[in-house]
């Protein structure tokens, strides 16, 4: 799945680190602790309505979360993934 590079960035790199301490640099989905390095716990922007979708880059429309979730969540809202997963994790439900 491509991802559209024209985005324009309406955030800035210390407000996404600020969520990321926020969230403990823990996925908003999974719970798990997340790296920097490549591999399916590497820590990306989440875009809780999807780009695609009308959402935008605001910082308050982002997530932390691991490269599996993110992967997994693709173009689904928030809404739409948290029906696909059947459940609300308890780490989502801390911060939501």
């Amino acid at each position: 799945m491509k991802r559209e590079r024209n985005l324009i960035v309406e955030h800035h790199f210390n407000e996404w680190t600020e969520l990321l301490k926020k969230h403990d640099n823990i996925c908003f989905y999974c719970g798990v602790r997340m790296t920097k390095t490549p591999g399916i716990k590497q820590r990306t922007r989440d875009h809780m309505i999807p780009i695609s979708k009308g959402g935008s880059d605001k910082i308050e429309n982002i997530v932390p979360a691991c490269r599996s979730c993110n992967s997994k969540k693709g173009k689904l809202t928030f809404d739409e993934f948290l029906e696909k997963i059947g459940k609300v994790k308890p780490i989502i439900k801390q911060y939501h």
